[in-house]
Parts: structure tokens; C-alpha cells; sequence
């Protein structure tokens, strides 16, 4: 039985959630409770990137996203499936893998392996706020300039750049996460090589 935070939203905002909107604003959030317990608790006492579980005002899940109290998106939904019965964030290696693999097979059916692409569109390929760049020199080698625009991947930083590494075999990787919106997110704004 999942011990996550619960965030429940007011009535009948779950209408769009349920037709794959990701976003949940704070004014549509009711209450928090931790876990399974009927305790509720106050959003300055759970700490922003928490993986916390959205449910309907009756109890019904929803998904699994990453809390921000920081932004006016409060919680970005980054997974449906639910999580595991001991309570673990279903956010691993393997989970960011799978993802950036999904995005990488279906650009591939499209484009070449000498082509330039956006391998990665954020809210379209399940990855809130994380754009990546797949670029490729006339030499073959592949270069990804990526942005971390939202805590919830800002968080999985190291997770995703192992992701993209494996799925993509770039020879080097560009951070380009020094957009504005960032601010708004409380972080920082970011650019630089990452390797290569």
C-alpha cells in the first residue's frame, strides 16, 4: 500500500487529468494527506520534488507526479501506472530509459541516423519540461543539447543523462537549461558542456 503523499484535487477537476492533461495548478488542489493515513497535511511542510499521488476528491488515483509549490504548475504528472505496493517512487533509471527509449524509436521511424531532429518534446513524450536536441555533425557524430525547464526532470538530471547516453551514444552533450522559465520553478538557470 503506497505511503506517497496524496495530493486530492478539488471536485470535478480531474475531468482534463483524465483526458492525459499533466498539470495540476494549486488552485485546483483541496487538500494533501500523507500516505494512507487520514492526516492532512500543509503544502509548506512537504518539500518541493516529492513524488506525491493525485487522486479525484473521492480517492480515486489518478497519477504520479513530482510536487512544486514554487510554480503554478504544483504538480507535473509524469506517470499513470501507479506505483509500486511498497510506496517507492516509480522515478528510476529504467523508467527514464524506458521513456527516452520510446521517444528515440518513434523519431528513428521517420528520420535517418544522419539526421537532425528533436528527439525529446516534454509534455508529448511524458518527460515534463525536459527538451533534447539531437543533432549530428558531417562527421556522423551524434551531439543532444537538452533543457531542464521544470524541477520534476531537474530532479532526475543524473538519471536522464545516464538515459540519453545509453539510448543515444552521443559523443558529447550540450546543456542549454538557461531559459527564464526556470525562475519561475525555483532553479537556476544552467548552460554548459555536460561531457564531450
Amino acid at each position: 500500500m503506497s505511503t506517497l503523499p496524496r495530493v486530492f484535487l478539488n471536485p470535478k477537476e480531474e475531468n482534463e487529468i483524465k483526458q492525459g492533461f499533466p498539470w495540476i495548478f494549486d488552485n485546483e488542489i483541496a487538500f494533501i494527506k500523507n500516505g494512507n493515513s487520514q492526516e492532512k497535511i500543509i503544502d509548506t511542510k512537504l518539500a518541493d520534488g516529492s513524488v506525491v499521488e493525485v487522486m479525484t476528491k473521492s480517492g480515486l488515483y489518478l497519477g504520479t507526479g513530482i510536487f512544486n509549490k514554487k510554480s503554478k504548475i504544483t504538480v507535473r504528472i509524469m506517470s499513470r501506472n501507479g506505483i509500486s505496493e511498497e510506496g517507492t517512487s516509480p522515478f528510476t533509471q529504467d523508467f527514464f530509459t524506458k521513456r527516452i527509449q520510446e521517444a528515440y524509436d518513434l523519431r528513428f521511424a521517420f528520420y535517418n541516423k544522419s539526421d537532425s531532429y528533436r528527439l525529446i518534446f516534454a509534455e508529448a513524450d511524458y518527460l515534463p519540461g525536459l527538451i533534447v536536441e539531437r543533432y549530428v555533425d558531417i562527421e556522423n557524430r551524434v551531439f543532444l543539447v537538452i533543457q531542464f525547464l521544470a524541477l520534476c526532470v531537474d530532479k532526475y538530471r543524473k538519471e536522464i543523462i545516464e538515459a540519453l547516453r545509453e539510448v543515444c551514444k552521443p559523443f558529447g552533450i550540450f546543456e542549454r537549461s538557461d531559459a527564464s522559465v526556470r525562475e519561475k520553478e525555483g532553479l537556476e538557470q544552467i548552460s554548459g558542456w555536460i561531457n564531450g
